[in-house]
């Protein structure tokens, strides 16, 4: 009898695909990995901006500096802060003494920025607003927000005409060095004039040595209210002689802090880096300062006469 040949079937399965133990496993390690790069890749990010936050301050020292080779002075720190932009009868912006805006605005031609300076509307209020509410990434650190305008505020600029308007403020993270009015960027009079034997400064008036001499540096403030309303940081770049754009070498520098129901912010200098804060010299130099450097040698970087011996660590 002929016998059918028995065909043999391979009854052993093929796998096809991860166990869920394995699975978990592939994802723990994807976990721990991202672990281990994600404080890289924030650390890299951060120097980034670090960096860029050095740039801005450089940008604005030479700024000054080539102010001062155009005008033969360093730019003020205008009047008061509830001043328009003034501008000369043939509508050319005013400079120092009689331009009330602050160094700011009176930079802005050196730092690619002559149109807004300009300006090209015909009232010379509009032009003074769209530079008050121009935000520009030079004033600006990345660390600590993005290049916006503040939300829509009252008109905190003196003039009849424009009672009662609100319109955005563009901020600016950076302050001159120079409360006390001992420094180089200046105070100038309510009629437009030098304040006394305070100005016009040049460089020969830095008998401190243009290295031991801080134009500009990073102010303080408060991180709950940044995109908001805190005093000394509402009225923006542009204004004059105020907190907003002037700080004081005599306080103790200090890292931002976040409260949550006081929106005042500070005279201090200080910033949003881990690190430190930078701060930008007469000679155009920037570096950064320890948040802990001794505040006698702080208030003698901050002066321009005083003769103070100062060594930087």
């Amino acid at each position: 009898m002929q016998r059918t040949p028995r065909i043999a079937h391979n009854t052993k399965r093929v796998r096809s695909g991860f166990t869920l133990i394995e699975l978990l496993v592939v994802i723990a390690i994807i976990a721990v990995l991202i672990a281990l790069l994600l404080p890289a890749v924030q650390q890299a990010r951060e120097a980034g901006r670090r960096t860029q936050c050095k740039n801005n301050l450089k940008q604005m020292s030479l700024a000054m500096a080539n102010h001062h080779d155009t005008f033969q002075f360093f730019p003020t720190g205008g009047h008061h802060w509830s001043w328009h932009a003034t501008y000369t009868s043939d509508g050319s912006p005013h400079i120092a003494p009689q331009q009330r805006m602050g160094w700011g605005f009176q930079i802005l031609p050196f730092i690619d920025q002559n149109q807004l300076w300009q300006g090209k509307e015909a009232n010379p209020i509009d032009r003074s607003i769209t530079a008050i509410r121009t935000a520009l990434p030079t004033f600006i650190c990345p660390t600590r927000r993005g290049v916006q305008p503040l939300p829509p505020q009252a008109d905190w600029y003196s003039n009849p005409s424009n009672s009662g308007q609100t319109y955005p403020h563009a901020p600016t993270d950076y302050a001159g060095c120079n409360l006390e009015n001992n420094g180089i960027i200046i105070r100038t009079t309510f009629n437009g004039n030098w304040d006394g034997n305070q100005g016009p400064i040049r460089q020969k008036n830095v008998k401190d040595g243009s290295a031991n001499t801080i134009l500009l540096g990073e102010k303080r403030l408060n991180t709950k209210f940044l995109y908001g309303y805190q005093s000394d940081d509402n009225e923006g770049y542009t204004c004059g002689w105020d907190h907003d754009v002037m700080r004081a070498s005599t306080r103790q520098p200090r890292k931002d802090h976040n409260h949550p129901t006081s929106a005042w912010g500070e005279l201090r200098f200080g910033s949003g880096h881990d690190s430190g804060f930078h701060v930008a010299f007469a000679d155009g130099r920037v570096r950064q300062l320890n948040y802990n450097i001794d505040l006698s040698l702080f208030t003698a970087l901050g002066t321009r006469w005083q003769g103070e011996p100062v060594t930087l660590p």
